[in-house]
């Protein structure tokens, strides 16, 4: 049978291995095109591995000890999902049967162009290839000959314009909350807490129900933000130096402020990290670590210490609450001088004071909750709002696709429905109400939505965040770069995540353990956590510290925490145990690890 001129007669099958060779325009080449398509890609993958100083042929991963298959590998440096899609078509070209699985994949490209953000025209012949998709039957002469002709430019293209497949770099948005609740949005199933943009975001994301963060205080936890570092390794495992030994303002005072802001000069951050590939980037909202340009950022709101008011955010604190201007005049210069951006929006919301518009409180206010709960609800409604505000801007300027948006909160918050301030076992403790939070990854170009069960840290945030927009990952970060799991839905294999618990006030800022309360591992549904002789200083009734023996729990069965399990599990309490000493070894402060 001539290749060049397939024709299938009514009820005859058709062989397979003449079915891979397809009629080629002969201008590019008159062998199999699926084969030529498939060296293309290669190709590729080996001058990207090149450039990238590489071995392109290199299929591990850190994050992972799966293997892949090595033509699959070019995903990492291919990274435009159509192309990935081409790739499996070539790769199920070798089991072709009569169902044409190629095609079925080429359908769903097409559903993906829809969304294409890059003005390559011959992506329409796709949406053909679904049509006619739909009416193949193995015995339709013209489907065939048609078919096969919109597949053969198809790949005339991939051989002609590997230029035309390649993705920008993604911008990356990095949406920050201030003192919520895990479960405080309507997409964590919360009955009265209105959170529609966030809803709307989760629709469109990968999402981590059992996220958690490292640490549950808003300054060291950004610092891991922007470090991917643990508190223990950071430095800044509180927010102040202890005034139990240097009066607040005094000169000794002011130079611990200083030498604890000095640590970050110790680190590339991931505003520095991303500057290589030409980001320009924006601070908002939260920070702690002097001015804006000390954490790398290109441009910023706040001015930070020694300023006035310079302690954690200053003229960055209005963010969200007095609008959103400054960022998006940030989008509009970047969008117009054509860079990609990061953008750091760290809100002082819902964070006290709870002082939200009127127009949202009273919608809390009709029924019977007490006025702080109703309050807290209505900041979070309103810190809802501005993330719609600022997911609009993306939308208007028509960046969305391109962009990764990862959320995450600093740390957790319960309300005490009795005064303005937090309930036990919420801010800055090692239970649940601190360390929960939801992480989210929304990038359309990339990503399927889907919900993930397994556990994430925001340690895993930073290396994700470099890994999508090509950047090296240091290799002393702690944390995992999800990307892989993100894009293929593949389980992420990390047996377990850590954390730790310090005190309000930094007892010795030259020594991370004098501070120290807590350390906390998660593994499947348990949870351990040892408690530490570390000085507290203030805030005592935040960290009674009752129990002073193990704490175990099975967070499925027992979510609030409230059933210590350590007596009935002796062996596992010990085997945990030695793994939170693997991971951050503790050489003065005491605990007590027999149940």
């Amino acid at each position: 049978m001539n290749p060049s001129a397939a024709v299938v007669a009514d009820n005859q099958p058709i062989d397979n291995k003449q079915s891979l060779f397809l009629p080629f325009p002969s201008a590019v080449n008159t062998m199999n095109p699926i084969l030529s398509m498939r060296r293309h890609l290669l190709r590729s993958r080996r001058s990207a591995g090149r450039s990238a100083g590489k071995n392109p042929f290199d299929t591990k991963r850190t994050s992972s000890a799966r293997k892949v298959r090595p033509f699959l590998a070019a995903r990492p440096f291919l990274k435009v999902r159509p192309f990935h899609l081409l790739a499996k078509v070539a790769t199920d070209a070798r089991a072709w049967n009569h169902t044409v699985q190629p095609f079925h994949l080429l359908a769903k490209v097409a559903t993906l162009a829809r969304a294409w953000n890059n003005p390559v025209r011959p992506f329409q012949l796709l949406a053909k290839v679904a049509t006619l998709a739909r009416a193949w039957k193995l015995k339709t002469c013209d489907f065939w000959a048609e078919a096969t002709t919109v597949f053969n430019t198809l790949i005339l293209i991939c051989l002609l314009s590997p230029s035309a497949w390649a993705d920008s770099p993604p911008n990356v948005v990095m949406i920050i909350s201030d003192d919520q609740a895990w479960t405080d949005y309507g997409f964590m199933g919360h009955d009265q807490i209105q959170t529609p943009n966030l809803d709307q975001l989760a629709r469109e994301s990968v999402v981590f129900k059992r996220g958690y963060v490292p640490t549950a205080l808003c300054r060291p936890s950004l610092m891991t933000l922007i470090t991917g570092h643990y508190a223990h390794r950071h430095g800044v495992t509180g927010n102040d130096p202890s005034p139990k030994y240097a009066e607040r303002d005094s000169e000794l005072y002011n130079q611990r402020r200083a030498q604890l802001i000095s640590y970050i000069d110790q680190f590339q951050t991931l505003p520095e990290l991303l500057a290589s590939k030409g980001y320009v980037s924006h601070q908002s909202g939260k920070w702690w670590e002097g001015n804006f340009s000390r954490g790398g950022f290109t441009v910023g709101m706040t001015r930070g210490f020694p300023e006035r008011g310079g302690r954690h955010g200053d003229d960055g604190l209005k963010i969200g609450r007095e609008g959103m201007q400054p960022v998006e005049k940030f989008v509009d210069q970047a969008v117009k001088d054509n860079k990609p951006f990061f953008l750091w929006y760290a809100p002082f919301l819902p964070h006290t004071p709870h002082t939200p518009p009127e127009r949202i409180l009273a919608k809390y206010r009709s029924g019977e909750l007490p006025e702080p709960v109703a309050k807290y609800y209505a900041m979070c409604e309103w810190f809802d709002e501005t993330c719609g505000e600022l997911l609009g801007i993306l939308d208007d300027k028509k960046i969305r696709e391109n962009t990764l948006v990862v959320y995450v909160t600093d740390n957790g918050w319960i309300q005490d429905p009795q005064s303005n301030g937090y309930a036990p076992r919420s801010k800055q403790t090692p239970y649940e109400g601190g360390i929960r939070t939801p992480i989210m990854f929304s990038w359309p170009a990339r990503l399927q939505a889907e919900d993930r069960k397994e556990l994430v840290s925001s340690i895993d945030i930073v290396p994700t965040i470099l890994a999508a927009c090509g950047v090296t990952v240091p290799e002393d970060l702690p944390g995992i770069n999800l990307l892989p799991n993100l894009e293929s839905g593949e389980e992420i294999t990390r047996r377990q995540i850590f954390g730790e618990g310090f005190a309000h006030d930094i007892a010795d800022i030259g020594d991370p353990e004098a501070s120290l309360l807590y350390r906390w591992v998660i593994r499947d549904n348990w949870k351990l956590l040892l408690t530490y002789d570390g000085e507290v200083n203030r805030y005592q009734s935040t960290h009674p510290r009752s129990e002073r023996g193990p704490q175990l729990f099975d967070l499925i069965e027992d979510p609030q925490e409230s059933r210590n399990l350590a007596a009935q599990h002796p062996e596992l309490v010990q085997e945990l145990s030695g793994e939170l000493d693997a991971w951050y070894p503790v050489k003065e402060r005491k605990t007590i690890t027999a149940p």
